[in-house]
């Protein structure tokens, strides 16, 4: 169990393997690095694998404010590059895959390859993001 400061939050990590290339998992929205735990352990022989907690989800950081997804993105970015990842294999599902989209505009260099689950590139609406927040406290509120 890994925590890295970045982007002024601290991001809680999980990390198996040692290969030579990196597999970044990003979770959805209301969910954490534990949707990934399958995958990491069928590919944790062939490579590094990281699972981390988006800002206010899981064992993150639960800021005031910050969860635009501009933030999310930054913190994406910011874990990367502390970690020395270098180009990464990006698999985002749903709030994940809307991070590895805007990482793939802003820094295709941080990017080997980029897989989307269940995502769209559709802006977000304010009520929408209004909603979410509503959710992401109750969910904190009650527990995973």
């Amino acid at each position: 169990m890994a925590k890295i400061k970045v982007n002024q939050v601290e991001l809680y990590y999980h990390e198996v393997g040692t290969g030579k290339e990196t597999l970044l998992f990003s979770h959805g929205y209301l969910m954490n690095h534990t949707m990934f735990e399958q995958q990491m352990a069928a590919f944790k022989d062939r490579f590094r694998c990281i699972a981390f907690d988006h800002r206010g989800h899981g064992r993150s950081e639960v800021p005031k404010s910050g969860y635009e997804m501009d933030n999310l993105v930054l913190d994406a970015i910011c874990l990367i590059e502390a970690l020395e990842l270098g180009p990464v294999h990006f698999i985002g599902m749903s709030t994940g895959g809307f991070v590895g989209m805007r990482m793939a505009f802003r820094r295709p260099d941080l990017l080997q390859s980029l897989v989307l689950m269940n995502t769209s590139a559709e802006a977000e609406s304010a009520k929408s993001l209004k909603q979410y927040n509503r959710l992401l406290g109750i969910l904190k509120y009650i527990g995973y």
